[in-house]
């Protein structure tokens, strides 16, 4: 029984997870950036330069660009990222997919389990 209700509990969470971010992607640019922000800016008292300083991986220099440039902007133009927030659409739509295929497998040993 209580199984069942972990499943469900888990499968939603990972669903609501998809869901906002295959429809609200700007949303999670936003908040990335204002971590980024918080960390860099308020936590460290850190100027450009220095936020630039350490290495990037290169998808995140793809993606991002300057590492300054984008804790300035992002928060507040997200969509000046679209590189970024094609890349939430697509983890979104992997995740929506391992949960449907995780749905599938349940029922299918459910009906094998049955039979």
């Amino acid at each position: 029984m209580w199984g069942k209700i972990a499943f469900l509990l888990v499968d939603t969470v990972f669903l609501v997870i998809a869901i906002v971010f295959m429809f609200r992607p700007r949303q999670i640019v936003r908040l990335h950036a204002q971590f980024y922000k918080t960390a860099y800016e308020d936590a460290l008292h850190q100027e450009d330069a220095q936020i630039d300083r350490p290495p990037m991986l290169p998808t995140d220099r793809t993606l991002m660009g300057s590492r300054s440039r984008y804790v300035r902007e992002a928060v507040d133009h997200p969509e000046q990222y679209p590189g970024m927030i094609t890349l939430i659409r697509v983890v979104g739509v992997f995740i929506l997919l391992f949960v449907l295929g995780f749905y599938g497998v349940a029922a299918l040993f459910i009906l094998l389990r049955a039979g």
